[in-house]
């Protein structure tokens, strides 16, 4: 067990150091560097730099307010590395406690350790490492009648998001079906779980959701096809205990078929689905083969499929945005006068972070504002001078940034919208090659 503790620390190492090998900042996408920049706010109390700020508490960002003064920018990595770390070592303890067998609990844990969704948390997305951490700590405390530790799970849990708060609901239910809780610790477990339920159920949906897809094709929140069908044939095998464990196929069930659309819980789907190619590997590895050389190259087969998926997520976390170069342009737009900026919304939490300017929107806020994502869309989109300058003084817009990788995939042409109206060289100053100065 522990080498394979160990295999996910040094798991953990490979995009951070693959990434600043080829001059990118160690963590990618645009998650990570909210996190960071909500943490930095509330220790500087200067809410200035956020446009639409997303200081809601949870146990993750209160972690973060404690590492972000001593580690800095690598403060998301170190978090999720040791959630991840912490939650192969609880999968193991607890499928020991329940009766599982060595092969079985080691071979689960090693396909959590090279699952898609270990490798892009460990690339800094600590909130979704500490969703599956709050669970199996959860299941594991109340198991073991450690009645405090498991309440400071459930909250840790619930506190992350609407989804998880839900999900906590579920959880309660089902470890208190199989294991003899205190009454008083399975009350307030659920009223842990219905408070922020009902707290993030009247705050607004701050969560991206969507169609993940497959791995394979692109998708880097996506699933493996191999592990998707390992599972459906580990699934087979242990339908035979269906009976004894209705509430937990249940509720494993919604939450693989949920997480298709909510990525918060795509820890937990990572999980079940390690779980159930654990059962399937173990009937491929006892089952009697006329032709022994098919259950090899079957194995074979199944750990080339487990193994392209992870290098297809790996290579797209080295690769991803931002990138040296956005950072470069966001540092140089940082040494400007303070202004607003505009930007599309998905490049909008990095001005944020190292331009320290307010931007209209970003990816998460669009979600939530159908007024405001129609006025961004109209600026992109339109070849207007008149409305694009009345968007930009009602916003406070002075600086506008367009990086050479917008090209082909949020404009098709230097001719079209935005890019157009920029052309413009009374009204339009050019200060570098990738941004401008709105004139007065």
């Amino acid at each position: 067990m522990k080498r394979i503790l160990w295999v996910l620390v040094l798991l953990a190492f490979i995009i951070p150091v693959a990434r600043f090998s080829i001059h990118n900042p160690v963590l990618p996408g645009d998650k990570p560097y909210a996190d960071l920049l909500a943490s930095q706010t509330l220790n500087s109390r200067d809410f200035g730099i956020l446009a639409h700020p997303n200081l809601e508490f949870s146990v993750y960002r209160m972690f973060m307010f404690l590492l972000v003064p001593v580690f800095g920018e690598l403060s998301p990595w170190l978090l999720s590395s040791l959630f991840l770390v912490l939650s192969g070592f609880l999968l193991w303890k607890i499928l020991k406690r329940e009766g599982v067998s060595d092969k079985i609990s080691a071979i689960a844990v090693v396909l959590f350790a090279v699952s898609p969704f270990t490798l892009i948390s460990s690339s800094g997305n600590g909130s979704s490492a500490l969703i599956i951490l709050g669970v199996l700590a959860f299941w594991w405390f109340m198991s073991i009648n450690s009645y405090a530790v498991g309440l400071l799970s459930i909250l840790a849990l619930a506190s992350i998001g609407r989804y998880p708060a839900m999900l906590a609901f579920g959880l309660v239910n089902v470890v208190a079906r199989y294991h003899n809780i205190n009454k008083t610790a399975k009350l307030l477990s659920y009223v842990v779980a219905f408070v922020f339920t009902v707290y993030y159920f009247l705050m607004p949906l701050n969560t991206v959701s969507g169609f993940v897809g497959l791995v394979e094709f692109g998708n880097i929140n996506g699933f493996s096809l191999f592990s998707l069908m390992l599972a459906c044939l580990g699934a087979v095998a242990v339908w035979r205990l269906k009976n004894k464990y209705y509430r937990v196929y249940a509720l494993g069930f919604l939450a693989v078929a949920a997480s298709f659309w909510i990525i918060q819980l795509r820890g937990v789907s990572a999980v079940i689905l390690a779980l159930l190619g654990a059962y399937a590997f173990d009937s491929l590895l006892r089952r009697k083969w006329h032709i022994k050389v098919i259950k090899p190259l079957t194995i074979l087969v199944i750990c080339c499929g487990l193994l392209f998926a992870w290098v297809t997520s790996a290579l797209i976390l080295v690769h991803a945005e931002p990138t040296g170069y956005t950072q470069s342009v966001f540092s140089k737009l940082g040494r400007l006068n303070y202004a607003g900026v505009f930007v599309p919304p998905e490049y909008g939490r990095w001005v944020n972070y190292w331009a320290h300017k307010p931007v209209i929107a970003d990816r998460t806020f669009m979600k939530n504002s159908n007024s405001t994502s129609a006025e961004v869309r109209m600026i992109m989109e339109s070849a207007s001078l008149d409305d694009t300058l009345a968007e930009f003084y009602k916003y406070g817009i002075q600086y506008v940034v367009v990086l050479p990788q917008m090209i082909g995939s949020v404009w098709e042409s230097r001719d079209e919208g935005l890019l157009f109206v920029l052309q413009n060289n009374q009204t339009f100053l050019q200060l570098t090659s990738d941004i401008w100065l709105v004139a007065n």
